[in-house]
């Protein structure tokens, strides 16, 4: 079965979707936090399978790179510092390394400088950050300036009530007007419950909703693409754990299909 571009899009970013817990109260760096990891990991590798149904079992199936129900099987290697900030990332096609991050951060632990190598080792592109703060400490603006061209850049723009996020809007130099804007709605815990995304012109894009269990970790996710008009329900169960509490693997369903199988393997400080 060929799954959507959307559902592709969604599987890419699975990890970061899932495991997402952060509070929008937070203006320090932490992905201990982000990624609802638990006793101090010092890395984490992410490898995404198949999930393939079998006489009444659902199996963890090999993705290779030339399965076109996939767009996109990318494997993940985090790299934490002992504060909880994402100081390298790897990603992987096949067992290949793809592409490589590294990250650097400031004494307030702000994302300062973002580095990117090619499956050859190669920098490419260097990102650096650029902060404006509210007289209560939250980010409002930030922009991100390509060290290759001054074109690249984009400036985030944030607006806060009662220390939440409740609005962001993306600007590109060549744009008087914002080219995407979010909306979000918080539950009590400060999680993230609703995401409503327009584009430049104001016109509606998408509707996320999530849904969490008492740990904290969102079991359902409800995507609505406009321009589309299709409707996507994403359903999350944790399988199993290893004995810090973190979550070893995943089964992903999409309206009520099983896609996907996450395992993860960690190391600790």
């Amino acid at each position: 079965m060929v799954l959507s571009k959307n559902v592709n899009r969604f599987l890419f970013f699975v990890f970061y979707l899932i495991l997402f817990n952060s509070c929008s109260t937070s203006q320090v760096r932490n992905d201990y936090k982000m990624l609802h990891l638990k006793n101090h990991v010092a890395t984490l590798k992410i490898k995404q399978f198949n999930a393939v149904q079998e006489n009444g079992k659902i199996e963890a199936q090999i993705i290779e790179q030339d399965d076109k129900s996939v767009a996109i099987a990318i494997d993940t290697y985090f790299c934490f510092d002992k504060d909880g900030k994402t100081i390298e990332k790897q990603w992987f096609m096949n067992s290949v390394l793809v592409r490589r991050f590294e990250y650097k951060y400031d004494q307030d632990s702000f994302l300062k400088t973002k580095k990117e190598f090619n499956s050859k080792g190669e920098q490419d592109v260097t990102t650096y950050y650029y902060y404006q703060f509210n007289n209560k400490g939250h980010v409002i603006e930030q922009k991100a300036v390509s060290e290759e061209t001054e074109e690249d850049a984009y400036i985030k723009l944030s607006r806060f009530e009662k220390g939440f996020k409740i609005t962001e809007e993306y600007y590109y130099p060549v744009n008087d007007s914002p080219t995407e804007r979010k909306e979000f709605e918080y539950d009590q815990q400060g999680r993230t419950i609703k995401e409503i995304t327009y584009y430049d012109d104001s016109e509606l894009a998408e509707i996320n909703t999530n849904q969490y269990n008492e740990a904290g970790y969102l079991i359902k996710t409800t995507n609505f693409y406009k321009q589309e008009k299709l409707t996507e329900i994403s359903e999350m169960e944790y399988l199993e754990f290893d004995t810090k509490g973190n979550c070893t693997k995943l089964l992903i369903r999409v309206n009520r299909i099983p896609q996907t199988i996450s395992k993860m393997e960690y190391t600790y400080y």
